[in-house]
C-alpha cells in the first residue's frame, strides 16, 4: 500500500520513534507534500525535523512539490482538489487539505492522520461511499500491523501508551480498539472499507476472532 502523510501524524510519530510503523504498512510508499514539508513541519515540528529528513534522505518518504506535479501534467488537477478540500474542511485542517488532495490526484490509497475530530477529513473520508482514498490514524496502523503479525500485541500496548503520551493524547485504547472493530466489522460507514478489511484478512490468512481475543485479553492484562 502506499500513504500520504499529515502533519500531526509525523510528529506523532517521530516524536516518540515510532516510526517504523509506516513503513513496515506502506511498502508501496509513502508522501508527503512540501507545503507540510516546508511549511507546517518548519512550524510544529522542530523537534522532529532531523530525524525526518533522515528517512527523505533515506529515500523511504518522498515529498511532492509543484515542481514534480507539473511535470507530471498534474498540477492543475491538484490545485483544484486542494480548493475543494479547503471547502469541506476547517481553515485549521489545512495539512489534512493538502494530504488528501496529494492523495487523490496521486491514486494514492491512503490518508494517516490523527486529526479524529467530527466533520474532520478522516471522519468525513470514512462516510463517502465515492471515495477512492481510506483513512487511517496511527491506532489503525498499528491494529492492523498486529493482525497480519507485523508486531505483538504487547507492542501494541506499548506503542499506543508511548505515542499518547508523547503528544498529550487522551485515547483510550480499547477505545479506540472498539472503533476499529466497528468500523471495519460490525458497522462500517461503507462497503467499499468492510470489502478491503475482507480481502485484508484473506490475503493473509488472518483469523479475526482469534487475534482479537488475543488483543483484548493482553489490554485486560495490562490494566489500562
Amino acid at each position: 500500500m502506499k500513504a500520504s502523510l499529515d502533519t500531526n501524524v509525523i510528529i506523532h510519530l517521530y516524536r516518540s520513534d515510532a516510526q517504523q510503523i509506516l513503513f513496515d504498512r506502506f511498502d508501496e510508499g509513502i508522501v508527503v507534500s512540501s507545503f507540510i514539508y516546508n511549511l507546517e513541519l518548519q512550524r510544529h515540528g522542530q523537534s522532529i525535523l532531523k530525524s525526518f529528513q533522515m528517512d527523505v534522505d533515506k529515500k523511504k518518504i518522498k515529498i511532492i512539490d509543484n515542481a514534480f506535479l507539473n511535470k507530471l501534467g498534474m498540477l492543475s488537477s491538484f490545485n483544484e482538489f486542494v480548493k475543494t478540500e479547503r471547502i469541506l474542511y476547517s481553515p485549521k485542517d489545512l495539512g489534512e487539505v493538502y494530504a488528501t488532495a496529494l492523495a487523490r490526484v496521486l491514486g494514492v490509497f491512503s490518508v494517516v492522520t490523527d486529526d479524529v475530530k467530527p466533520g474532520g477529513p478522516y471522519y468525513t473520508l470514512m462516510r463517502m461511499p465515492e471515495s477512492d482514498v481510506i483513512p487511517f490514524s496511527f491506532c489503525d496502523i498499528i491494529f492492523l500491523n498486529f493482525l497480519d503479525s507485523k508486531i505483538s500485541a504487547r507492542d501494541v500496548i506499548k506503542l499506543f501508551c508511548l505515542i499518547t503520551s508523547n503528544a498529550s493524547m487522551h485515547w483510550n485504547i480499547e477505545t479506540q480498539l472498539k472503533n476499529f472493530i466497528r468500523r471495519f466489522w460490525t458497522n462500517p460507514y461503507t462497503s467499499r472499507e468492510k470489502g478491503w478489511m475482507s480481502s485484508f484478512c484473506r490475503i493473509h490468512r488472518i483469523k479475526i476472532k482469534s487475534k482479537m481475543n488475543e488483543l483484548y485479553s493482553n489490554i485486560r492484562s495490562s490494566h489500562l
